[in-house]
């Protein structure tokens, strides 16, 4: 694979317009270095080791001297295991984009979203050799110790765009317009994308979809004049009337005596089919309320 050697004015052609600025010489790698700065008045950027050399004329000559990216916050390293390497061969332009695209996701999640307990967010990337998840980045919670350990795959060399709401759609429209306004109601910056609607919604620290209502703010912003998306509303179905307790027409209630204990064994006059024949025969007339022929055709089976 062929490295390819470059001047500092065609790095820079590489590199968004009105995004970067020339910090110098780093005085360790004697690289020049460059900021990218995705978001105005965000203390997070984007380092980028150009491996030009101090003369600005040529880059490092050895192929193992990248181009490399870091998220910084507030000036410094920010995240573990973040830094991104870009091969300086053929199309090495192309990938130092997408690379900044990648880190530029990661920073809005920093700056858009907070842990469910309250802590911001960190920028990782996996580097776990034997993972099918290898150099995948995603931000979590910077607490190691949180309970809730908010957890986001963000976009990879391979993936599409990922907002902070996982909606391609809406993320396209962010991409194309990444700059997002303030909440109308309680004015916190920024906003985020909407889930499942095209606008915005109020994105302040704990703010979540909780049984159907924002725990925090429902400050949105929607992308045209059209009507709120009207969510469909199954109806409550109706609560089941309880049976009632089986009636027996024609019975009125009857309280009968215990009898008296048999002094001696009571027999039968008629076979056992034709008895439990009589038997059903004398419940079914009790069923129908008529008390007394059930106890006639009752003493007719004893002798």
């Amino acid at each position: 694979m062929a490295i390819q050697n470059f001047t500092c004015a065609e790095f820079e052609q590489a590199l968004p317009s009105g995004k970067w600025a020339d910090m110098g010489i780093d005085g360790k790698t004697h690289q020049r270095l460059y900021s990218v700065t995705p978001y105005t008045d965000c203390i997070f950027a984007i380092l980028v080791f150009s491996s030009i050399k101090a003369d600005g004329a040529s880059s490092a000559e050895a192929g193992g001297d990248s181009i490399r990216a870091v998220i910084t916050r507030e000036g410094k390293p920010f995240g573990g295991k973040s830094v991104r390497w870009i091969a300086r061969s053929n199309g090495w332009q192309e990938r130092l984009l997408r690379t900044l695209k990648i880190l530029t996701e990661q920073i809005m999640w920093l700056k858009s979203v907070r842990c469910s307990c309250g802590k911001e967010l960190v920028p990782f990337t996996v580097r776990k050799k034997d993972s099918k998840n290898k150099n995948r980045p995603f931000v979590t919670c910077v607490s190691p110790t949180c309970n809730n350990q908010f957890y986001q795959w963000t976009r990879n060399e391979n993936d599409e765009y990922i907002s902070p709401n996982a909606n391609k759609t809406a993320a396209r429209k962010q991409e194309e317009n990444p700059i997002a306004p303030a909440c109308p109601k309680c004015s916190h910056s920024p906003m985020v994308r909407m889930a499942r609607a095209n606008g915005w919604r109020c994105a302040t620290p704990g703010n979540r979809w909780d049984n159907g209502a924002w725990t925090v703010c429902d400050g949105v912003i929607w992308d045209d004049n059209s009507a709120k998306p009207t969510a469909v509303v199954n109806p409550t179905p109706a609560k089941p009337t309880a049976l009632p307790s089986p009636i027996r027409f024609g019975c009125a209630p009857t309280i009968i005596p215990s009898p008296a204990k048999p002094t001696s064994v009571v027999g039968f006059n008629v076979d056992g089919p034709t008895l439990l024949k009589e038997i059903k025969r004398a419940l079914a007339l009790l069923d129908e309320g008529d008390i007394e022929e059930t106890e006639r055709a009752l003493r007719a089976l004893i002798k």
